[in-house]
């Protein structure tokens, strides 16, 4: 009868898995940069961000953004889709 010590015969032990989160997302507001054209997406509804006070965004670009410069979601769509078109050279 051979004994073996644990390095030759590593005991294994299970892996654990990271737990899983996930939010549920009731609402989307995309609001648009008139100076520089970004986009800022907020997660969640207008009433809760106005509850907590949260009433001006500031842009990347140093603009402010308030919940009337909410961006036209299908016009964006559109000019998204345009860039991606290529135009064949005439």
């Amino acid at each position: 009868m051979q004994h073996y010590s644990e390095s030759e015969h590593p005991v294994e032990h299970p892996v654990e898995r990271p737990e899983e989160r996930s939010v549920a997302i009731s609402e989307r507001i995309v609001l648009g940069c008139e100076r520089c054209g970004e986009k800022l997406i907020l997660l969640g509804l207008e009433d809760d961000w106005r509850a907590s006070g949260h009433d001006v965004f500031e842009c990347e670009c140093g603009a402010e953004l308030s919940f009337a410069d909410r961006a036209d979601e299908e016009a964006m769509l559109v000019k998204d889709l345009l860039r991606t078109v290529k135009v064949p050279n005439i």
